[in-house]
């Protein structure tokens, strides 16, 4: 454990002597450690002192931990605090899966060395950290793109008032920006047109120059689902500089019902997620929609969810910790029919 960080951490479990136990160890890495012994008693901790990382038992005198971590993700207020559950050696075949699908970041096999316990917990703290920091980021980025709306206004008032077309397109020429009010006054044509379908805007282009342009106006359409909505954030402006990103869901109930209504082209889907995981939401939209190409996500480089995606039909299957350029190559390969998986998997996976 780093001392200079101090994180606050929630254990949850009805053993009172290993909570003191697990306390006392973590308490000496610098960090500030509170207690409850039920999931309502864990609930009322989590709102008042608001945890970096819960630690919790499967079996809970008042329920189960599985909707104890659901309960924990979807409070909003919270935001978004990694769970770790766990249950004895036994219980492992019976929980590990519904665990994980139900949102929770890591599984705990007990009994579990206090070494194994520290590292496992310090790689969620880091990447809890990550989190939070890339969220400042994303606020800041959003103050950025406010000033420059501000300025895009000033542009185009500029810009209706002048007697040639002028448009703005983003690099791949997926989307329409702008487009000045004189392209209906020299073409005879609605604005509106253009910014639905872009590729109408080629009729402005000489024909010498369109070649290579046409291709790269009809962009596949990008459908995302993952529960961190930061996550969301970052990855929607990833995706956007080359595909149209027609919707995201933080669940996979909500992408079910977002699949059917926009039918997009390609899901980008979260393996673990809550209400239902990524995998079982896709394999009851093959049963509706038919064939779909899917690029799985994940925190966990565990091979037994990397052949369940493939068995539920993934057109690719990429780690979180992967660059932006690996995740555009994912989408690309899927949205031309390939399949593509994380170099750091892809050959125990496809043994």
């Amino acid at each position: 454990m780093e001392s200079t960080v101090k994180s606050r951490i929630l254990l949850v479990d009805a053993d009172e002597g290993l909570l003191h136990t697990c306390a006392r160890l973590l308490g000496a890495f610098h960090h500030e450690v509170f207690v409850a012994m039920s999931g309502s008693e864990a609930l009322t901790a989590a709102k008042s002192r608001v945890p970096d990382l819960v630690l919790l038992n499967m079996m809970l005198p008042d329920g189960d931990g599985i909707d104890l971590c659901r309960r924990l993700k979807a409070d909003q207020a919270l935001h978004q605090p990694h769970v770790m559950v766990f249950s004895s050696a036994v219980d492992k075949a019976e929980w590990l899966s519904p665990a994980l699908e139900g949102g929770a970041d890591d599984y705990l096999s007990l009994p579990v060395t206090n070494r194994e316990l520290l590292a496992r917990i310090k790689v969620q703290l880091r990447l809890k950290h990550a989190l939070d920091l890339l969220a400042r980021e994303v606020e800041a980025h959003l103050a950025t793109q406010a000033e420059l709306r501000q300025s895009e206004t000033i542009l185009r008032r500029i810009s209706e008032s002048i007697e040639d077309v002028l448009w703005m397109i983003t690099p791949d020429f997926a989307r329409v920006v702008y487009l000045s009010p004189a392209y209906e006054t020299l073409w005879g044509r609605e604005r509106s047109a253009v910014y639905e379908e872009p590729g109408t805007l080629l009729h402005a282009i000489h024909p010498e120059d369109r070649e290579g342009k046409d291709c790269a106006m009809k962009n596949p359409r990008v459908l995302l689902a993952d529960d961190h909505q930061i996550i969301l954030h970052a990855l929607k402006g990833i995706l956007e500089s080359e595909f149209q990103v027609v919707d995201t869901a933080a669940n996979g109930v909500e992408l079910i019902e977002k699949a059917e209504a926009l039918r997009p082209d390609i899901l980008v889907v979260d393996v673990s997620m809550p209400l239902l995981g990524g995998i079982e939401a896709v394999k009851q939209l093959r049963k509706k929609l038919g064939d779909l190409k899917v690029v799985f996500l994940t925190m966990h480089s565990d091979l037994v969810f990397g052949a369940k995606a493939m068995e539920a039909g993934a057109k690719g299957y990429v780690l979180k910790h992967a660059t932006p350029s690996e995740l555009l190559l994912a989408v690309r390969e899927a949205a031309q029919g390939r399949t593509f998986v994380s170099p750091a998997i892809a050959g125990q996976l496809m043994e």
